[in-house]
This record gives C-alpha cells, sequence and structure tokens, in this order.
C-alpha cells in the first residue's frame, strides 16, 4: 500500500496524525491522496476531514448510486473505507460532505424527499441536509429551511468558521447553470440566503465551491471558461474586507493537469491543504501487452480515468493572491 506522502510545515498536515510523515520534494504539484483507500478504481470525489485529521468522509459514484463513505485512522492505519451510518439508501443519492469545525454536524447533498414532498428517482431533485452527532453516533438527518432548499437544487455545502453557509444552486428542468451563493444563519435560527455578487458568478457555469475556514478566498469549479486548461477547471476568488471578492484566477497545470477534469475541490480544517477530485486518465499505467489479468489490475487502480481524489499544498494560493484584481484597480 502507497503510504501519502508527508507534507510537514509546507503541506500543512503535520497536525494530523493520521497522515504519516514521509519526505516528498513534490509539494506544489497535485498528488494522489492515500491510493488504495480514499483513491481506487471506483469513482471518487469529495472530502471533509475531522479536526484531529483521524476521520475522513468522502463519496462513492457508480451507475445508480451515489453513498457517503468513511475511513478512521485506528492504531497507525487507515481503515477500510465503509458507508457513513447515514448513507448508503439505494433509493436516493448522497453526496458532497462537509463536518462543522467542532465534528458534530454533517452537512451533505441529498436527493431523499424534503418531508410532505415526493422525490424522482435520480439526480435532478438536490437539497442540502444536516446530520448531527450524538455521543459518538450521527443522528437522523434533516433538511436545512426553505431560505436554503428553495425548489431548486441546491448542494455542495461548505462553512467557514464564522458558520457562514456556501452552496452552489441552479434550477430544476435541465436548464444548464449554476450561481454561488451564501446564506448566513439570523438569530432565530433561520437562514438568510444570497447569490455572491460579482466578480463571483461572472463566468457560465460555476458550482461547488469550497470555503477557506478563515473565509480568506473562495475555491470553485468552472465549466467551459475559455481560460480553462480542461472542460472543468478550478478557480479561485480572494477576499478583502475593504474591496470584497477578487476576480477569479485560474490555479493553474498544478492542479488543473491537461487531460484531467475537476469534479471537486476542498480543503483541510486548517485551510492550508487543498484536496481535489479530478478524471484523469494515466496512459503510462497501461500495461504496454495486454492481458485479461493486467487488464483488471489496471482499472482497479487510480487514474483509469474515473475520479480520483488529490492533494496540494495551499501555498499555491499565495503567488495567485499577490496577483489578484479588484474591480478598482
Amino acid at each position: 500500500m502507497l503510504k501519502l506522502w508527508s507534507l510537514i510545515t509546507a503541506f500543512g498536515l503535520a497536525a494530523f496524525p493520521g497522515f504519516p510523515a514521509e519526505q516528498n520534494s513534490s509539494l506544489l504539484k497535485g498528488r494522489l491522496l492515500l491510493p488504495g483507500i480514499v483513491s481506487t478504481g471506483l469513482f471518487e470525489r469529495d472530502f471533509t476531514l475531522s479536526s484531529d485529521g483521524k476521520e475522513i468522509y468522502f463519496t462513492v459514484m457508480g451507475p445508480g448510486f451515489s453513498v457517503i463513505m468513511t475511513t478512521s485512522f485506528i492504531k497507525g492505519k487507515w481503515t477500510s473505507p465503509v458507508p457513513a451510518s447515514f448513507s448508503g439508501h439505494r433509493e436516493y443519492f448522497d453526496a458532497e460532505p462537509f463536518l462543522s469545525d467542532d465534528g458534530r454536524r454533517l452537512y451533505f447533498l441529498s436527493t431523499r424527499p424534503l418531508p410532505g414532498e415526493s422525490a424522482p428517482s435520480g439526480w435532478g431533485y438536490e437539497n442540502i441536509w444536516v446530520v448531527k452527532k450524538k455521543k459518538h453516533e450521527w443522528g437522523k438527518p434533516v433538511p436545512l429551511d426553505n431560505a436554503v432548499n428553495n425548489g431548486d437544487n441546491n448542494y455542495c455545502p461548505t462553512l467557514s468558521k464564522e458558520g457562514v453557509l456556501f452552496f452552489t444552486r441552479s434550477p430544476r428542468g435541465g436548464k444548464r447553470e449554476a450561481f454561488l451563493y451564501q446564506a448566513i444563519r439570523t438569530s432565530d435560527g433561520l437562514y438568510l440566503s444570497e447569490r455572491l455578487p460579482f466578480p463571483l458568478n461572472s463566468h457560465s457555469f460555476q458550482f461547488n465551491s469550497c470555503v477557506d475556514p478563515e473565509g480568506n478566498f473562495l475555491l470553485f469549479i468552472s465549466s467551459g471558461h475559455e481560460k480553462n486548461f480542461n472542460i472543468n477547471d478550478i478557480w479561485a476568488s480572494f477576499y478583502s474586507e475593504e474591496k470584497g471578492w477578487s476576480h477569479p484566477v485560474n490555479l493553474g497545470t498544478c492542479v488543473n493537469f491537461p487531460g484531467g477534469n475537476a469534479v471537486s475541490v476542498s480543503l483541510t480544517p486548517d485551510g492550508k491543504t487543498i484536496v481535489f477530485a479530478s478524471r484523469f486518465l494515466n496512459t503510462e499505467q497501461i500495461p504496454p501487452v495486454l492481458t485479461y489479468e493486467n487488464i483488471h489490475l489496471f482499472v482497479q487502480g487510480p487514474q483509469n480515468g474515473s475520479s480520483d481524489l488529490y492533494a496540494i499544498s495551499a501555498d499555491i494560493l499565495l503567488p495567485l493572491r499577490e496577483q489578484a484584481r479588484w474591480d478598482e484597480e
């Protein structure tokens, strides 16, 4: 089993004992995350990590299913992933988990029906739910209120440390557009949501955002942009108290490597490591002489053209932050 490289200080994983300490010279290029655990031959995406670094939640998708999986770091190694206790039901799809800072709440997308409604099968009926931990067990999921789940498709929840919810909203009915939103919880416990202002939402199709815990930057996927290296690329916008959100910038080929296609983007709880999913076919891994046996081995491993998880230091954002541009400049 390949170990995850150490990213001691530059990679920001030193605080998480679940990641082995192993030197690696390539800290500023996306590398496979935990091959054989969260990066296999399956379609893996999404990532959220507990603050102690010992529990991961991610998504495994396939034809006719989407399940939130979890793995724990016990006795020096990661356990075989299992479905989260609240997920794994064939009749609806779950994805895009996000753990709160205290680890007591987990937000996620689900196609399960809202109370009093019936949901069609498959994608196209997506709402944001939250499940709370009682002692050491997850309780029963409940949907967020209708300021968030407003009848459109709402998905990909992440929160800043201040409790601001960032998510994506797109219309139901097949129209291909998506917009980035935020929602602030009011004193009565309800949400007040608003579409993020220009220059965010200036791309034709942007989705699956992830906010820095301190609220200093927002990562998201843009589809079909003229400056993309692939169909779907990961972009960043930086926040200034005086100027608001900057014009988005592409993260470049260290994340958006040519031939890949971005699926999701996440951050570790300290904001120092970017974890992203990309569909990428590594043709160098295809055996030069094909047999039935080595074809099986190839398709069961990562980088077979399906989606895998990768990690990279958030230090790649430093030069982009220096180059960031606001309207008045």
